[in-house]
């Protein structure tokens, strides 16, 4: 499961062999949430947050919508990346607050 960020004490990642609409897992703590992103035209028109396990914090909730919304064409470059053309991902982790 290649990890793509972490930030705020939130780990994101990617199910190895996954299938489509693009999704991450995103965890803290013992959440979990999938975060769905459909693409139209080649772009992200819509973002789904579906949780999992547990529940995340408001504060979570709103790190987790902030680093989305900046990161979301970079989830499906990346996602293109790992599952077509099998490229190894390596993460990024923020020391800072983004947006």
């Amino acid at each position: 499961m290649p990890k793509l960020y972490q930030y705020m004490g939130i780990s994101l990642w990617f199910w190895s062999n996954e299938h489509d609409p693009i999704h991450v897992r995103a965890r803290c703590g013992g959440a979990t949430t999938e975060v769905l992103l459909y693409v139209k035209d080649g772009r992200v028109s819509r973002v789904v947050y579906k949780p999992v396990a547990g529940k995340f914090s408001s504060d979570k909730q709103r790190a987790l919508r902030d680093l989305i919304s900046v990161m979301k064409e970079n989830i499906r470059v990346a996602w293109i990346d790992y599952f077509i053309n099998h490229r190894h991902i390596e993460p990024i982790v923020f020391n800072s607050k983004i947006k």
